[in-house]
């Protein structure tokens, strides 16, 4: 015996549906709508089957040829009807209105409550009605979109409306453009325009670690010529596509053209470009590999100035007697513990920043352990500094594996260290008698350091002059 085909005759629950056909499995079991499969098995006839199933709440018939039926109909240009029948009987309804504001159409509402009425699952939720069509005016500036009637414009252009909305005798609203030159565009070819807000253009500077744009976002902006090039300033060609989304760095500005070099692509870097062709780039903060004491505490039991300290996998650092504690953990003395270090990171430098010499090529180098400041930057990225050399007029050259980048920092001032004669006193010191500047301070005839009890060091005797007026000095250059 096959399996059967029911329709549902009675339901006092929502287990099944009336109307609806159902079919059993091979083995004569029923689902319900619920996902539930049933305890009856197949028997050699329907009655059979129906006797064994004991319905109480429900009822079915045995279907064998069954007639489907839909049926859509519309009678007030308004709401779209559609009825599902099955053998003669409606099993589902569904309808569509169409909004006050829109042209009625029948098809439009047909396939609307057709899909309603078939395929309600696609359908997630009503369908918004339709917002109300733009009010123009004249002045206002549109977009083509359409052709139908719009004589004297292609698909893209924007025109400018001129005049007050008129209408044909067929219907069609119409509005006269700017040019008058009889050109008309119909209101359903054209759609609102916006002029783009024009982007703020970013600054550069030489140094500037910048990245290529996308293709997509340039093309969007500027457009394509003739052969597929992108009209920036410079011209940004096909073949330079494998430039966009790399970096490089700026080594010179000329108006709004750009000298490039310390290029992350491996490929074709020989062009010309242009600032419109970049955006700026920040390179992401590094973890520092080592930290650079730039204040001593208690050296040889805690820190020691001028002294790299290692940092391991999980930010400990081993101070100078082996206690080891987390770069970012605890105070000392009152003061941040981050305050006391500068973080060495391993990345490219730039002009201004200084550098901690790892090894050196030449015995005449800077060595090891040495802080140096960055004076050049060359285009294949290696580094200058500066050093008095016969061999070297421009600068000591190393590359980015020979050293590390102090991040943020910034050297101590040279304090004044020189012997004066005082020439001016009003109070502390003597005229004609020698002193001597220490570290950019100096002790006064009554052992009070100056200026300002030491709190204020200088570095030149002009500044000195500038935080203590009321004295004045001149270098002693001997008997």
């Amino acid at each position: 015996m096959s399996k059967y085909k029911l329709r549902c005759t009675k339901a006092k629950g929502n287990r099944f549906i009336v109307g609806k056909i159902y079919e059993t499995d091979k083995n004569g079991r029923l689902t319900d709508e619920f996902g539930q499969v049933g305890s009856a098995s197949l028997r050699e006839t329907f009655e059979e089957w129906y006797k064994v199933c004991n319905w109480v709440d429900y009822d079915f018939e045995q279907v064998t040829n069954v007639r489907h039926e839909i049926h859509i109909t519309c009678t007030d240009n308004k709401t779209t009807h559609a009825v599902k029948k099955v053998d003669g009987k409606i099993v589902a309804r569904a309808k569509a209105v169409c909004c006050p504001t829109d042209e009625f159409d029948f098809a439009v509402g047909a396939n609307l409550a057709y899909d309603r009425l078939m395929r309600p699952e696609t359908l997630e939720k009503e369908q918004p009605k339709q917002k109300d069509k733009h009010t123009y005016k004249a002045g206002d500036k549109v977009r083509i979109i359409n052709n139908t009637i719009s004589n004297g414009y292609a698909i893209g252009d924007i025109v400018t409306l001129h005049g007050e909305r008129q209408e044909n005798t067929y219907g069609r609203k119409f509005y006269w453009d700017t040019d008058e030159r009889g050109f008309f565009v119909r209101e359903d070819d054209i759609e609102p325009y916006t002029e783009p807000k024009q982007k703020d253009k970013p600054k550069f500077k030489v140094g500037d670690r910048v990245r290529f744009r996308s293709w997509e976002d340039m093309e969007k902006e500027f457009g394509l010529d003739f052969v597929g090039c992108i009209r920036c300033k410079s011209g940004f060609a096909t073949g330079m596509k494998h430039l966009c989304g790399t970096l490089a760095t700026i080594f010179e500005i000329n108006d709004a053209r750009l000298r490039l070099g310390d290029f992350t692509t491996t490929t074709s870097k020989y062009w010309d470009y242009s600032t419109d062709m970049v955006e700026p780039y920040t390179e992401p903060n590094k973890e520092p590999v080592m930290l650079y004491c730039v204040e001593g505490y208690i050296p040889g039991i805690w820190l020691t100035k001028g002294k790299a300290y290692e940092v391991d996998t999980t930010g400990e650092v081993k101070m100078d007697d082996g206690f080891v504690t987390t770069y970012d953990s605890m105070p000392l003395d009152g003061k941040p513990f981050t305050e006391y270090f500068v973080p060495l990171v391993s990345r490219p430098a730039k002009v201004g920043e200084w550098v901690y010499i790892l090894h050196t090529s030449y015995s005449n180098d800077w060595q090891p352990g040495d802080i140096v400041p960055v004076i050049k930057v060359s285009s294949a990225g290696h580094i200058y500094t500066t050093k008095d050399t016969e061999l070297f007029p421009d600068g000591l050259c190393y590359l980015a594996s020979e050293y590390l980048v102090l991040d943020g920092y910034k050297p101590e001032p040279e304090y004044l260290n020189m012997r004066v004669v005082c020439v001016a006193s009003l109070t502390g010191f003597t005229v004609g008698k020698i002193y001597e500047f220490k570290n950019g301070v100096v002790v006064d005839d009554e052992g009070d350091v100056r200026p300002s009890n030491g709190d204020q060091k200088i570095t030149s005797l002009s500044d000195a002059y500038l935080r203590d007026w009321q004295n004045k000095f001149i270098e002693f250059k001997g008997e």
